[in-house]
């Protein structure tokens, strides 16, 4: 049998996946209304893990702040204001509060944004599906800044980037401040990871705390890019946690938003025309793997092993190497076993 055929049809069937991404999901990055996230049509994932979203700290660093009074999701991380795309009237939008109730808040005014992906047919077409820690189903699609490096290793890339030892990747995430700035951020890599040095210069705000219980102040920070979980539910997928803020739901003083015409909303404009851009939605992390069997000649024994098989012990193999913090990233991605199996086999 010749191997090398069946892994070329298996990335024919990666690169058809992928253009069915292109083609459809892409082009359905959108907030969700309140009849998704507590009303008649009110989503299980609402349902099961509340509607409290905790912020990233690049979204912290971009304008987004936690309540005076502290509110944690199930996982008890400290929550804040998003928004969804649900018109009040004129000038006022609906959005989530940190306590997880309904609020009506002025298109003007800074608030979280979490993503959701409306795609044309059942998620499980598209992707493996995982279970994240909060036991809800969830999918890994794209990657964004997110939750500051640690101090060790903060410091290293801090003396590594001011004596121009840094390697970056070729590729920079904008900043969505709300003065306007069209502001780049070059990505690095740095042990195997990506980062990005940001400055936090929007000024202090009360109860914006990261993750690491620093308060937000004037310096430079540096975040790092990782994958980006989604909730999934049938058809649709929103983000786990607020990933940016510092964008106006719509600027212009005499503005009116219209539902219809969500796209043309700054937060809209952001999210179609550089944030999906941006996170690389169109590398597929997870697709489903067809299992032909292949034969294996041992001596005069004949051995069936299907890629199942292959990538499970590939993957065994890694978690051994990683350890356990790593182990759950590992069940939601098959690209580097999938590589490991087609030297194996080959």
């Amino acid at each position: 049998m010749n191997y090398a055929n069946v892994f070329k049809e298996e990335d024919k069937k990666k690169k058809e996946s992928i253009e069915r991404m292109k083609k459809y999901k892409l082009d359905r990055l959108t907030l969700l209304g309140i009849n998704k996230i507590c009303g008649s049509d009110q989503l299980d994932i609402f349902k099961k893990y509340g509607m409290t979203a905790s912020m990233t700290d690049f979204s912290c660093i971009v304008g987004c702040k936690s309540a005076s009074k502290k509110y944690y999701t199930s996982d008890r991380k400290n929550s804040s204001e998003w928004w969804t795309n649900t018109k009040v009237k004129n000038r006022e939008v609906y959005s989530i509060l940190g306590n997880g109730t309904l609020n009506s808040s002025f298109i003007s005014n800074n608030c979280g944004v979490r993503p959701a992906l409306v795609y044309p047919g059942d998620i499980s077409n598209y992707y493996n599906i995982i279970k994240d820690s909060s036991g809800l189903d969830a999918i890994l699609c794209g990657e964004y800044p997110q939750y500051l490096a640690n101090s060790r290793t903060a410091t290293v890339l801090e003396r590594k980037y001011k004596e121009n030892k840094l390697k970056t990747t070729g590729k920079y995430y904008t900043l969505p401040t709300k003065c306007g700035r069209d502001t780049k951020c070059l990505e690095y890599e740095y042990n195997g990871n990506k980062y990005i040095r940001i400055c936090c210069d929007i000024g202090v705000y009360d109860g914006c705390i990261f993750s690491s219980g620093r308060w937000i102040v004037g310096d430079w920070y540096w975040v790092k890019v990782e994958p980006i979980v989604w909730f999934v539910e049938s058809n649709i997928a929103v983000s786990k946690y607020i990933l940016f803020s510092g964008i106006p739901f719509i600027s212009g003083q005499y503005s009116i938003y219209r539902e219809e015409k969500f796209d043309e909303t700054d937060i809209g404009y952001f999210l179609i025309n550089t944030f999906k851009k941006e996170i690389e939605m169109d590398k597929v992390q997870e697709y489903n793997v067809v299992e032909p069997k292949i034969q294996l000649k041992k001596e005069k024994q004949v051995e069936e092993l299907t890629l199942s098989k292959a990538i499970l012990e590939a993957k065994m193999e890694m978690r051994e190497i990683l350890g356990e913090e790593y182990s759950y990233i590992l069940n939601e991605t098959q690209e580097e076993s999938f590589q490991k199996v087609k030297k194996m086999v080959l």
